[in-house]
Formats: C-alpha cells, structure tokens, sequence
C-alpha cells in the first residue's frame, strides 16, 4: 500500500491485476443486465465502442493475450532473480524475505493463469510452467503441463513459504504473510477439488488452511463498516488492497458516476433475485432504479477501480464449502451453522433453512463477490454455469451469445502471435474464433 512505482523497465506493468482484466471477467460473467444496457455502453464509448462490443459479445481475444504476456514477463523476472538470490552473498535473513516474497507472488501469477486459460475439467490441459533461465526465451518450446503438475508445482511453492521459520519485513513484504498465504493455500485446493486434477484430500486442506486464514481478522457486520472495509478503512479486516485513478471508459465496466461518459448500468435479474433488501451488500451496490455503483468513500479513497485481495470473506466461504463436502471431519449441519452466521453479519436475520445448501452457498458466493475482480467468473467456471445474451443488434447485425456450462469460453484463447507462433509445443484453447466487424 502506498506504492507509486507498478512498473518495471525491462517487464512493463507487473501488477496481478489491473482494470481492464477487471473489465474482461465483468463483461464475461452475469451480474449486469448487458441485454438491458449493451447499447448504453457501445454509444458512450464511442468511437472506440467496437472494444466493448467484443466484450459484450464475450469474444475479445486482446486482453487475454495482454494477461498470458504480462503474466509469463513477470514470472520470467521472477525466475531470473529466484535462481541469482540462491547464488547470492548476504544476509540469510533478507535473503529469504525476497526469496519467499517472490515465490509467493509467482505461485499467484501461475495459479491466476491456471484459472483463465486451462479447460476446467481437463487434466491434461494445463499451463507452461518453466523455472529455468537457460537460453534465448525461456519459454520457448515449453508443453503444457498437467493440471496436476501446476497444482503441485503452486502448492509446494506456497507450503515452502508459509512453513519457513523466517519473519517477514513488515516494511518491505506483501505476499510474504502468513494470513495471505493461508489464503491463498486456501482458494488454490478449494479450486482443485473440483477440476481435473481433483484428489479426495482437498476438501480437508482447504478447509484447514481457509480456518488458519479468518483465525485473527475482524469482518465488517454493518452497512457502514462494509463500505469501510471496501475502501481500506476498517479496523482489523486484514486484507491487501491495490487502488487503481480513474481511468478511461474501457477500463471501467460499471460505477463510473464523473467524467466524459458518466453511466450506472443495471443489476442482472438473476442476481437481484437471490438478494434480500435487508443485505447490506444490496444496499451498497444496488440503487433504488436497481443499478449499480461501486460503493465508495469520499476523497482521498474514492477510487474506481480499487480491489481487495485476500479477502477473509473468500476463506469464510470457502470454509463452509469445505466442511459440508469434507468427508474426514466435515459435516451440512455445521456448514449451514456457518452460513447462517455469516448471513446474520450481511444483515439478513433468518436462517436459511432449506434442502439445497450447496446451491445456497453459490448463491453467498454472487452475494458475496459481486462486482468483485473475477470472483463470480471463476465461479460459474468452477461450478458449472452458463450465460445467454439475445437479440443484441450490435453495427448492423444481431447477435444471440451462449455460454453453455463449462463452454470453451471458460479456457481463455491463448495468444497466437506472442505464443502460439513461437512455441511449438504449445497447444490452443479450441472454438475461439474473433468477430470482425
């Protein structure tokens, strides 16, 4: 917090996450009403309205290629310092506080790789994973690894760091942080339970890390604490937060009340139909006309396109998850005790009572998460959930969108000319092909 400097001369950007990955997994998943407000988009983004009519139509193949580039350039930094920190002289100290810091952070770039661009349900496809600094590209000529293989390969990178006895720099470490590592351990076998390379043990980890990770942090209980807790102001919610300015159109999918093309598109019928009134999530996202705006505090945090990562409600739900489906030690009647606690602090004050928990609980999760990163689009990945989008007449053609569960377009198309082209061994996501205009 309080960094000025996200880029790097030789990488570029080397944020996890900037707005236009934001804007990508919004327009992609189902939370706005896009068959209401398509056309509010395209006209106030004119002349450049073609960009958002890709997103709409759920087939932009240039973003997902920016994220695949800027991923790799930054894990090949990674790597290139990982391997000269072990050959290094100094203090042992400092040198694992970068050490772990940067294993921490590169196991995250590969994990958020693994959920954009490798077929869920498919083992064999996974990602490129190389270490090496060998040779004119490292990636060159590098096959997609198995899901398992990445998943192992992440989890005993995060396991390293979060068992070493060294203490982090609290002036200098991010990643390097035993709440956020729990986390994380957390969100990576909550994932892995249900892919390709599930094994019957994850349900257990994930719960047992997502307990570790919620032990010491406060969650916000009331309307005025959550926007405090959104916008970095709540006391003893522990959470990393990244502030993005106010940045252009293209970049801001929703709540962009100031500027050149103000607007507030609609909440998704769907998703306003599992929120009670009560919610204090409904009552910061949902105006009264049912569109959105982001909830924000006034200056100097009112930013647009801030984002929290590490977020303890995500180990809370992942914990209820795991302890329904856990079958060593887990129970239903403890989770729905756990998921009718963590309504009670959304301000609603019954208890959900009925048979389907599992799909209660996907349903905390939109609540949850809306609005959030790419929260409710890894979900509907996760889960199995499609979308449609009908009769949009977008520069003289109509189009119908259909993303059937578990469609291709959960496998994000791999960039032809940054790496389909340059490495032979790599394999694209299938079905993906570009609408021209």
């Amino acid at each position: 917090p309080g960094e000025s400097n996200t880029t790097h001369n030789s990488v570029g950007e080397v944020l996890f996450f900037v707005p236009s990955y934001w804007s990508l997994f919004e327009f992609y998943s189902d939370n706005i009403d896009f068959e209401r407000d398509y056309s509010t988009y395209i006209t106030a983004a004119e002349p450049s309205g073609k960009a958002e009519a890709k997103l709409i139509l759920i087939n932009d193949l240039s973003i997902p290629g920016t994220i695949w580039v800027q991923h790799y350039k930054s894990i090949g930094f990674l790597n290139v310092l990982l391997d000269a920190i072990d050959k290094a002289t100094g203090n042992t100290t400092v040198k694992d506080q970068l050490k772990y810091e940067m294993m921490v952070c590169r196991a995250l770039y590969y994990y958020k790789l693994l959920q954009y661009f490798s077929p869920y349900k498919n083992n064999q496809e996974g990602i490129p994973v190389y270490t090496g600094v060998q040779g004119p590209f490292a990636g060159l000529a590098t096959p997609r690894s198995s899901q398992k293989e990445v998943f192992a390969f992440i989890l005993e990178q995060l396991t390293e760091a979060a068992n070493a006895t060294t203490n982090p720099d609290v002036d200098y470490n991010i990643f390097f942080n035993k709440t956020y590592m729990n986390n994380l351990l957390a969100q990576v076998y909550w994932y892995k339970a249900e892919s390709g390379a599930a094994e019957a043990s994850d349900y257990g980890n994930a719960r047992k890390y997502a307990a570790l990770a919620i032990q010491e942090t406060t969650m916000p209980a009331s309307l005025a604490d959550y926007i405090k807790a959104m916008n970095g102001e709540f006391p003893g919610y522990i959470v990393y937060q990244r502030w993005g300015g106010y940045s252009g159109f293209n970049e801001q999918t929703y709540g962009q009340p100031w500027g050149m093309t103000p607007f507030t598109p609609h909440a998704a019928p769907g998703l306003l139909s599992i929120f009670d009134p009560n919610d204090i999530r409904y009552q910061a996202y949902i105006q009264p006309d049912q569109t959105i705006v982001r909830p924000l505090n006034d200056w100097p945090k009112s930013f647009t396109a801030a984002y929290n990562l590490f977020k303890p409600e995500e180990a809370y739900l992942i914990n209820i998850e795991a302890t329904m489906k856990d079958n060593a030690g887990g129970s239903a009647t403890t989770a729905r005790q756990l998921l009718n606690a963590f309504r009670h602090k959304r301000g609603i004050n019954t208890d959900y009572t009925g048979n389907d928990l599992q799909q209660e609980i996907i349903n905390e999760r939109r609540r949850e998460f809306c609005f959030q990163q790419d929260i409710r689009w890894i979900d509907m990945k996760r889960y199995g959930l499609g979308t449609t989008r009908s009769n949009l007449h977008i520069y003289n053609k109509t189009f119908n969108v259909t993303v059937a569960p578990n469609g291709y377009q959960f496998a994000l198309p791999v960039p032809v000319d940054e790496e389909l082209k340059l490495n032979p061994k790599m394999t694209p996501n299938p079905s993906w092909t570009e609408i021209i205009f």
